[in-house]
């Protein structure tokens, strides 16, 4: 299992193979744009951080449950 490439050997329809991909690749991408505007604005008020590093802990939170609840789409 490559980070950009999910395994998805354990779901068996082909829709739902390409709907679990598009979770994983669009949570990676969301977590990745909040690490970086994290560390963008981590001069700026606290406020603005910490709304920056939950939504950075959301998309890691996401990531790590695609990853131990695969398949989630079941029938």
């Amino acid at each position: 299992m490559n980070l950009t490439t999910p395994s998805a050997t354990d779901i068996e329809f082909f829709y739902d193979k390409g709907k679990y991909k598009l979770a994983w690749r669009l949570t990676l991408l969301f977590g990745l744009v909040f690490t970086l505007l994290s560390f963008t604005f981590i001069n700026s008020t606290i406020e603005e951080l910490g709304t920056y590093i939950f939504c950075a802990f959301i998309a890691l939170a996401s990531l790590v449950y695609l990853k131990t609840d695969s398949p989630i789409f079941y029938q």
